[in-house]
């Protein structure tokens, strides 16, 4: 497949084709919704020596951005800009950017925008490499492999280089590639946060033998809360899907029970021999995040 990218010529962008990279489970088939940037040769000129400071020759830097209020069908929806490399503050980790993922915030935060003199970059995940530190950061070096997830208050990763807070970075464990490692930082904080802070299912340390359901398990905040229930409670995880594949993946997830959410939920639920749930997630209600029962 292909996305749709667009650059700037002569004033002008134009259309061009550039293959979207679509990283698939080996098991179960399902490709990842990740979109990973290509490498400019530009990139060459980063410093890749051992130092805290950034003194590379690059003074800009490629982004993808929004420009404008404007319907994803439009051709100038998405557009390529150059913008300044941002210079990192005391605590912020300058890093160049590997890989992304795309998740729904990004479909809202379009909607506020940018203009053609102050474009807006998107993105919250990526996958990174340090390329300067702020002098009060502390534990990283020019070169490690990071991950993280961004804040809506700076621009986003979707650019060569940008910024991040070295306090919510960690470094990529070897486990992961680098396509992984750009696809769980939200979705896994966000089941961190609803299972054991909100619902209070357990922690990794004292497990519980809760009951716990998860609406719509196939997503991405679905996929991580099904695994990190299974390491948290002892009790039933079920999960809520419509088609075999998203089943199957359920399944692979961890669920130890599955159920049509287009099919009264009760009568699935008493099949199981459940009585209740002390926990309910659903990633996909409006206004709600978790549900105590």
């Amino acid at each position: 497949s292909t996305q749709s990218t667009w650059a700037r010529r002569r004033g002008r962008y134009h259309r061009r084709q550039a293959p979207q990279r679509a990283d698939t489970d080996r098991a179960s088939g399902v490709p990842r919704p990740l979109l990973a940037f290509r490498r400019h040769a530009a990139l060459t000129a980063v410093p890749k020596q051992p130092g805290r400071h950034y003194r590379g020759v690059m003074e800009s830097m490629h982004a993808v951005a929004i420009t404008g209020p404007l319907p994803v069908s439009d051709p100038e929806c998405f557009v390529d800009v150059d913008l300044p490399i941002p210079e990192p503050g005391p605590h912020d980790l300058l890093v160049e950017v590997q890989a992304v993922s795309v998740n729904p915030i990004d479909i809202k935060l379009r909607k506020e925008a940018g203009t053609l003199s102050h474009p807006r970059v998107l993105g919250f995940d990526a996958a990174s490499v340090v390329r300067a530190a702020g002098s009060e950061v502390n534990g990283f070096s020019v070169g490690d492999e990071v991950w993280h997830s961004g804040n809506r208050d700076r621009p986003g990763t979707y650019s060569q280089f940008t910024l991040v807070d070295s306090r919510i970075v960690s470094k990529r464990p070897p486990s992961l590639s680098i396509a992984d490692a750009a696809s769980l930082p939200l979705t896994a904080l966000t089941s961190w946060e609803a299972l054991i802070d909100h619902i209070r299912l357990g922690t990794p340390e004292e497990r519980s033998n809760k009951a716990f359901l998860m609406i719509g398990g196939a997503g991405g905040v679905g996929s991580a809360a099904i695994q990190l229930a299974r390491a948290i409670t002892s009790g039933p995880v079920v999960a809520t899907s419509s088609r075999p594949e998203s089943a199957q993946w359920c399944q692979d997830m961890g669920a130890t029970g599955i159920i049509n959410h287009r099919e009264p939920l009760a009568p699935q639920v008493n099949d199981f021999g459940i009585t209740g749930f002390d926990g309910i997630l659903s990633a996909y209600t409006p206004h709600v995040l978790c549900v105590d029962t």
